[in-house]
C-alpha cells in the first residue's frame, strides 16, 4: 500500500536525477522498489523518444519495445485523455482485464517479461511534458485508487524538481554562451525536437541569407546543406553522436562551418531544453594554428605545414608557389603528400581540418 511508501526517498531520488546529481537508472531503481513496481522509465509526451532512461529491471523489456516496433503501436497512448482529466492514468482507464488477456501488446510484449500493469505519472516542465511510467507484474496487481492519489501528489513534486533542474541548466547555458562569445564562436542551443532555444551574440553576427532562424528552426538556403544539418541534429538527439563539420556556402565569402553535437556540458538533465550544441565558425576569422602543430600531428615537413596554413588563410596554390619562387607543380606535389599524410581528399577538407584544429585549441 502507498501508506508504506517512503515519499521523501522517492522525491529525493527523482530530484537527484532531474538536477544532474545522480543517475537516472539508480533513481528509477529506487522509485520502482519504493512503489512496489517491476520497472520504470521516463517518456516524453510528444516528439522523438531518443534514449530513454530506465530502471535495471526494465532495460530488457524497453529494448524489445524498440526492436519489435511496439514503440509505434503503443496502446497505452490511449491513456492520454485520462491523464489530462485525472492527473494520473492506468491501464484500467482505457481497457478492461478481459481485453488485456487478448491484446497482443500485453500478451506478446509485456507478458514474456512478467509485466502487465502500469501507472502514468505526469511531469510538467517549463518547456514540455513527460510521463514517469511505472510497471507492475500481474502478481503485484494494478495501482489502487489510494496509490493513484499518492502518485498524483508526487507528480507535483516531480514537476517542481524538473523546473529547478531546468533553471540550473539555463544557468549552465548562460556560462557556455559567454565562453563561446569570448572565443569568438557562435553557439546555438537546440532542444531535443531540433527547435532553437537560444543563441549567443557571436551566432547572431553570423546569421545572414545563408544561415538563419525561421519558425524556431536553424535553416539554410541550400537544400543539400539543410538535409545534412537536419540529419546531424537527429543523430545528436537519437544516438548522442557528433557529426562531421558542415560547410554552409556563401557567394561573397568563405563558408560558415557548423559543428553539431550533444550538449553534454549543459544538458546534464533529461528535461533540459538545451540538448544540442550548434557551434558556428566563420572562416573569415582566419585563425590558423602554428605550422609546427601540423608537423607534430601529421608528420608534415616544414614546407608542407606552411603550405597547409597558407591555403587555410585563403591563398591559392598559384599564389603560394609564386611567393615561394617555386613551380606550381612542386606545390601540387606537396599538396598530394599532405592529403596522404592527413587522410583528407580535397583542398576544402584540408582547410576545414586545419581550422578545426585551431577551433579545438580554443574550445571552451
Amino acid at each position: 500500500m502507498s501508506s508504506a511508501w517512503n515519499l521523501d526517498k522517492i522525491t529525493d531520488a527523482f530530484s537527484s536525477a532531474s538536477q544532474g546529481v545522480g543517475s537516472w537508472q539508480h533513481s528509477l531503481d529506487v522509485i520502482t522498489a519504493e512503489v512496489g513496481g517491476a520497472g520504470a522509465t521516463v517518456v516524453p509526451v510528444t516528439g522523438r523518444f531518443g534514449e530513454l532512461p530506465s530502471s535495471r529491471s526494465f532495460e530488457e523489456a524497453l529494448a524489445r519495445y524498440r526492436s519489435d516496433g511496439w514503440i509505434n503501436r503503443d496502446v497505452r497512448f490511449q491513456a492520454a485523455g485520462a491523464l489530462a482529466r485525472k492527473g494520473i492514468a492506468t491501464d484500467l482507464d482505457f481497457i478492461n482485464d478481459d481485453a488485456i488477456r487478448r491484446h497482443p501488446y500485453y500478451q506478446e510484449w509485456l507478458r514474456p517479461f512478467g509485466l502487465k500493469w502500469f501507472a502514468a505519472v505526469p511531469i510538467k516542465t517549463t518547456h514540455e511534458s513527460w510521463v514517469l511510467s511505472i510497471q507492475r507484474s500481474e502478481a503485484q496487481g494494478p495501482f489502487s485508487e489510494h496509490e493513484c492519489n499518492t502518485l498524483r501528489m508526487l507528480s507535483q513534486n516531480f514537476s517542481t524538481s524538473a523546473a529547478v533542474g531546468n533553471a540550473m541548466n539555463f544557468a549552465r547555458a548562460d556560462a557556455a554562451e559567454a565562453a563561446f562569445d569570448m572565443g569568438g564562436k557562435g553557439l546555438v542551443l537546440l532542444d531535443r525536437h531540433g527547435d532553437v532555444v537560444r543563441w549567443n551574440k557571436s551566432a547572431e553576427v553570423s546569421f545572414s541569407d545563408h544561415l538563419f532562424v525561421r519558425n524556431k528552426r536553424l535553416t539554410t538556403s541550400d537544400s543539400a546543406t539543410l538535409r545534412a544539418m537536419n540529419k546531424a541534429i537527429h543523430d545528436a538527439v537519437a544516438s548522442k553522436t557528433s557529426a562531421p563539420p558542415i560547410a554552409v556556402a556563401r557567394l561573397d565569402a568563405l563558408p560558415i562551418v557548423l559543428y553539431i553535437s550533444p550538449a553534454t556540458r549543459v544538458a546534464v538533465d533529461l528535461f533540459s531544453p538545451c540538448q544540442i550544441f550548434v557551434v558556428i565558425v566563420d572562416l573569415k576569422e582566419r585563425r590558423i594554428p602554428a605550422p609546427q602543430i601540423l608537423q607534430h600531428l601529421f608528420g608534415l615537413t616544414k614546407a608542407e605545414s606552411e603550405l597547409a596554413c597558407n591555403l587555410a588563410r585563403g591563398r591559392t596554390l598559384q599564389e603560394v608557389a609564386g611567393s615561394q619562387g617555386i613551380s606550381y607543380e612542386t606545390e601540387r606535389s606537396r599538396l598530394r603528400s599532405i592529403f596522404e599524410k592527413t587522410g583528407v581528399n580535397s583542398q576544402v577538407d584540408l582547410v576545414s581540418m586545419v581550422l578545426l584544429i585551431e577551433f579545438g585549441n580554443r574550445y571552451p
